[in-house]
């Protein structure tokens, strides 16, 4: 199960090839099957991290703007947003068929920024080596969510801060950023 958990951020293909291995069939076909059960699947407010509202309500208060940037299709990850109650906060989505490109590629987090104004100042919000890659490549400070799927994999990454509350998070950003306002690409 451990393995399992640290693929999923690397998109559907390879956590459903990863996970089936040599009972696997046609990989597209595979992968659709997965991503039809994933979209049967709804999500809930009780699903978020707790004080992930309050992190996201405080930088909207305080003249953040936010963005999603996820290697899940970008239907089914508009779905589990809206479906979680966090739609709200966030203004862009890119998803992982947004663009020809997913993460690690940085394309995403720079189309994040620019449908955001881009910014001069921005950072990104992770979970995993992708995430931490991608943030390397698009030369964006890095915070880890040391709960998520894969920060045990990032050890080596340049990463700005670990948090494992998201009290601790808003407290990080406030810190770095003052009141000014940046675009915060924050992941699933």
């Amino acid at each position: 199960m451990s393995d399992v958990r640290q693929w999923v951020s690397l998109g559907a293909p390879e956590l459903v090839g990863r996970a089936l291995a040599g009972a696997a069939g046609d990989p597209v076909a595979d992968v659709a099957a997965f991503r039809e059960r994933l979209k049967a699947r709804a999500a809930s407010p009780a699903d978020v991290f707790p004080g992930v509202i309050s992190c996201l309500e405080a930088l909207k208060a305080r003249g953040f703007g936010l963005g999603v940037v996820t290697n899940k299709v970008e239907a089914i990850a508009a779905r589990v947003l809206g479906e979680a109650g966090l739609n709200r906060f966030f203004e862009v989505l890119i998803g992982g068929d947004t663009l020809p490109v997913a993460k690690p590629d940085p394309a995403p987090l720079r189309e994040a920024l620019h449908r955001l104004g881009s910014p001069e100042r921005a950072a990104f919000v992770g979970d995993s080596i992708v995430d931490a890659t991608a943030c390397e490549r698009a030369s964006l400070p890095f915070y880890l969510f040391s709960g998520g799927y894969g920060a045990a994999e990032c050890a080596g990454s340049p990463v700005r801060i670990r948090f494992a509350t998201y009290e601790a998070l808003t407290s990080a950003i406030v810190g770095d950023f003052g009141l000014a306002t940046i675009a915060l690409a924050a992941v699933e």
